[in-house]
Formats: C-alpha cells, structure tokens, sequence
C-alpha cells in the first residue's frame, strides 16, 4: 500500500471513538504500513464467470488465520523459521517478509524474536553477506548509510558485514536490519528455505501487539529494499512446483488462506466466483472501477477519483477517495437527515472508525453501497449492505456498530482499497498466474482443520486445547503465547496460568473474579518475563508473608496480655469489693474529721 495510505489509515491505531450518550469505547483498527513502486508485469485477462471444480495442484496446503477486523485490527499467520515460530500479518499490499531477531535493540517488548543460533533447519540459517553477489550491486544510495567498497552494495546500518534491508513509510515507521536465509514451514510438512529479513531496529509504531512482522504476497517487483529478493510464496511454488495462485477468507474471528489451490468450501455458491483482471504494469492487485460514479441504495452517484482499486489483505477498511467519500456524505444529507438523527449535525456520527450503538434494524436502515470493477464488457458488481460495513463490536453486555469506511487522497494511481471490510463479505483468489482476483461470497465460517497448525512441538497439533482453536478459526491463537504471560495477558480473550505458563482460550478457564489464581486475564494478570523480576517477586511475596506473619504473632501476644490485663484488673475490682470500710471509703465526706474540729467554731 501507498505510504501515505498509510498515514491516513494510522489514525486508526488511536483510540477508535464511539457516540452513545456518555459512553465511549475504543476500539484498534489498524494496518501495517507497505512500501510504493510503480512497475510490474500483467498480461490483460477478461472476467469470466465459471461453474467452479476445485483446480488440481501437485501440492497445497492450507494456513490458518488468527486476529480479527475489531479485536486485533489485522489477520496474522503462524511461519516456523528455524524451528521457531514467528507470527506475521498477511499482507497482500507487500511482497517482503520481515521480523524481529533476537539482537534487534528497538523492537517491541514481548515479542516473538528469531534467534539465528537457535536454527534447527538442515542447513542452518544462512546469512546474506555485504560482499556477496546476492546483495545487490550499486544499491547504496539513499538510507544506506555503510556501503561496500568493491561492488557499493547497501550493508547493514547495525550489521555492517550483513546485506541491508530497509522499510520505511510516509508516516514515520519503518524497520531495518539484514538479510538471511532460513528453511520456513508454511504447515506441517510444507517447507521451504526463503530470504527475508531480519529486523535489528524499528520505530515503536512498527509492530503490533501480538503481531511480530509481515508477510507480503504482491509482486516480485515490490520485493527491493534495496536489494531485490525472491517473494516468500513465489520460493515455496518454485520448491514445491506449486501453481501461482492463493486464496483467503476471513471472518470476525480468524481464517484461513489456501496457498497453491482454491478450496470450494471458502464459498457459499462456488457458482457466485467472478473473476476480475488485474491492471497491466501495475505492482499491486489492482482492478479498474467503472463508470466513474458508485451506487448508493440503486442510485447513480458520480464522482470523480474513481479508476483504481487494490485488493489488500494489510489494509483493515474500505478506503475510498476523498471526493468519493464526501459525495456519499452529501447523498446521505439529501436523502437520509430525517430517519437518523444526527446523522447532519455539525459533528455527525457517520464518520471513519466511529462506534454507534444502534439496533440491527436501525443498522439495516441505512443505505447498500455498490460499485462495478472489471472491464465495461464483463462488469462484476460489488455490494456492500449496512451489515457488510457496520463493523459490529461487543464490549460487556454492550454491543456497537462501528463505521468500517476510511478516505484518502489518491496516491501512486490508488484511488480506493478494498480491504477486510470488503474481504469479510467476499473470499478473495489471488490468481497471479492468470492475472486475475476472484471474488465470490464467503461462507459463513473459513475454518482451519487441526492437521494445519503450526505448534512449538514439531506442527503435529496434539493438544486438544489447541486444536479446537484452529479448527474455529480462533481469534486470538492463545496457543502461540504459551511461556509469556505478557503476551498471553495482551491477547484479548487469552487466560495465563501462573504455574504451568499455559495460555488458553477464556472460555475454556473463565476468571470471573480478581483472585482467580491460577488463572488471569489482561489487565488482572501481574506479570513480567525477566527471570530475576520474576524471582523478585516470589522473594518479595516471601518477605511480605513474613512480615504479616510477624505482625499477626505480636498482635495475637499484644491481644493476651492486654486479656491478661483487664483479667487481673477485674480481680482486684472483685477483691476490693468484698471489703465493706474499703467499700465505704470512696464515699466518705471529705467534710467529716475526728470531731475536735467541732470545737473550733
């Protein structure tokens, strides 16, 4: 995706608002950045609608999807580099794979790092040198800082004898680090030694929680920065002679991709597929918007900054141009003012990212968004209902509709993304080798069998616990954050247990109180990763023991002897009291004498 694309869409990370009287809810909808290049190769294809049999690969496999459009804002992927499991957002937008190794200084707390010792691959980790014929030829210029005196090749920054590899965006993230080469497992059994790169420093806003790095999908001519590599999935058909296409589905809680086939089941009607061409010498997955004008509610509504459109997985919303966007506004000033009150005020509700609480039939009031992709001759329509693009969201016993629309202004030639909120009404087929998308309505559920995932015991799923995640597309992957309380803490609907370090779904161990040891969720959970704040705290919580054990054996003593006290000072009330002059005494006049005063007067 464009980089500017990427500044708008950045607004998102922050706090989402949401209108409901007093209420407010925040809520994360974001996208990693990508990065902007202007050529590619496509050869010109009509759309065609076909009765669809399920394509004959030599070899496929399938990858299950964890996240979600409100709860993570992206859909991430589980990759074993080196036997070590990686989690990276899948990102059509892009075609370089990156994330953190152990030695980066600036990545995020928490993460998931590749460690290049730890390799258990048959060939080991392979690092790309400076001085190779690998690492590109005259490509120190711009960010690189540390070039090759022989061939002026871009070296690593933190790496200097390492080739380089930078990603940086128009909002001010990026990473940059080195390039290596390791054998990386799609699913169990699939495996395939690919380059990417290896993150050694990244601005703060670069990674997402629970989410370590990226996986780009896009074309070959996306994959320079600045030396040009080969494409993860481009590696794994080339080794596993595996056909040119891929396809995804996504739903509110996870997913799965196909890489190599298409799987019918994706599909609600796999007679509903309808194929698009992608745009010649274009190096995104970009289709033509037709007529200049969308439809809202069946009517025409011209609008200018409408001629490109780019399917990608690494964007969270339906991005429209801004002119585009504001025309639909003044639609709905005209047509829709009476029926939603609010809706044209000075500061309305309907706007990116804002959260409404609303009724389903309220929602479904609002007016269906269509628009026509393709060629003139053989248009394919795209419909979008209040349901498709009011994102629900469910906080408590409370639930939202969130406003799944962004805009932007045109960058490189992109004048509208149709990401997740588009890909969660329609299951998408990457056909690179026919130079095509196809788009057919998605089944209710994309569910990922048990045999696909990836776990930390070799890929073979055998926990139970773990396998029903998968196969319900889970949301949040808990299995993935199993040692890490952190990470486990961070990931919505994720339940840590303190002795074992198993981290599981909610449901499966609910922590309805705040003492629910040995289990916690998010922000009940106290922990830290450090072994020595770990023993810290267990001395701590030693010494504090301790101490209330101290003070609870002087406040026993304290409580006898004052019991002690008051014993021996009833007994001598007693013992006075058996005496009748001492009883007298206290009440004797203090006028009375012996008499001989008497006389004095």
């Amino acid at each position: 995706m464009p980089p500017a694309v990427t500044s708008l869409l950045c607004v998102l990370v922050a706090f989402v608002s949401c209108i409901c009287f007093s209420e407010s809810v925040h809520i994360p909808l974001y996208s990693l950045p990508h990065n902007s290049y202007t050529t590619v190769r496509h050869a010109n294809r009509s759309v065609s609608r076909v009765h669809w049999t399920l394509r004959s690969s030599q070899t496929s496999g399938t990858v299950p999807l964890y996240g979600g459009i409100t709860a993570v804002g992206e859909y991430y992927m589980q990759l074993k580099v080196g036997g070590q499991v990686e989690r990276v957002q899948i990102d059509t937008g892009s075609a370089t794979t990156a994330f953190p190794l152990k030695e980066c200084v600036s990545c995020r707390r928490g993460d998931q790092r590749y460690d290049p010792t730890k390799s258990n691959s048959e060939l080991g980790m392979r690092p790309i040198k400076c001085s190779s014929a690998e690492c590109g030829v005259r490509s120190c210029s711009g960010e690189c800082s540390v070039c090759d005196p022989d061939s002026r090749a871009c070296c690593s920054t933190n790496a200097p004898k390492l080739c380089a590899f930078f990603l940086k965006y128009g909002d001010g993230s990026g990473c940059q680090g080195a390039l290596m080469e390791d054998e990386v497992e799609w699913a169990p059994g699939m495996k395939s030694r690919i380059v990417f790169g290896g993150m050694l420093s990244a601005s703060s806003d670069f990674e997402r929680s629970q989410v370590d790095g990226i996986l780009g999908l896009a074309s070959e001519q996306l994959a320079c920065n600045p030396t040009c590599v080969t494409p993860a999935f481009d590696a794994l058909r080339k080794q596993h002679k595996m056909d040119d296409v891929f396809s995804i589905c996504i739903t509110s809680d996870g997913g799965r991709m196909v890489l190599g086939e298409v799987d019918a089941a994706m599909f609600k009607d796999v007679n509903s597929i309808r194929y698009v061409p992608l745009i010649p010498r274009n190096p995104f997955f970009a289709v033509s918007l037709l007529n200049e004008a969308f439809e809202m509610n069946g009517e025409s509504v011209p609008t200018s900054g409408w001629k490109t459109a780019i399917v990608d997985t690494g964007t969270t919303l339906l991005v429209l141009s801004t002119n585009a966007y504001l025309v639909m506004l003044q639609w709905m000033a005209k047509n829709m003012c009476d029926d939603f009150p609010g809706l044209c005020s000075d500061d309305p509700w309907f706007k990116p990212g804002q959260c409404v609480s609303m009724t389903e039939e309220e929602r479904d009031a609002m007016p269906t968004l269509s628009f026509d992709v393709g060629s003139s001759e053989a248009p394919v329509k795209i419909v979008l209902r209040p349901q498709d693009y009011f994102l629900e969201y469910v906080q408590g016993s409370k639930s939202y509709y969130c406003v799944g629309l962004h805009y932007m202004d045109a960058v490189s030639g992109v004048d509208v993304i149709l990401g997740n909120t588009v890909q969660m009404r329609y299951a998408v087929v990457f056909d690179r080798a026919n130079q095509r998308v196809g788009l057919g309505d998605a089944a209710p559920k994309c569910k990922a069998d048990a045999s696909s995932v990836i776990t930390d015991n070799g890929g073979d799923s055998g926990d139970e616990e773990h396998s029903s995640e998968a196969a319900t597309g889970n949301i949040h992957g808990c299995h993935t954050h199993i040692g890490s309380c952190i990470e486990c803490s961070a990931a919505l609907g994720c339940a840590y247990n303190y002795l074992t370090g198993n981290c599981v779904n909610r449901h499966v161990h609910p922590v309805e109180s705040l003492l629910g040891f040995p289990w916690c969720v998010q922000n009940r959970c106290v922990c830290e990763d450090r072994k020595t704040l770990r023993i810290g705290l267990l001395v701590g919580a030693g010494v504090g023991a301790l101490v209330v054990a101290i003070v609870g054996v002087f406040g026993v003593v304290a409580m006898v002897r004052r019991r002690r006290a008051r014993a021996q000072w009833y007994a001598r009330g007693s013992a006075l009291s058996s005496s009748p002059t001492a009883a007298m005494a206290p009440f004797r006049n203090e006028t009375e004498s012996d008499g001989s005063s008497d006389g004095g007067i």
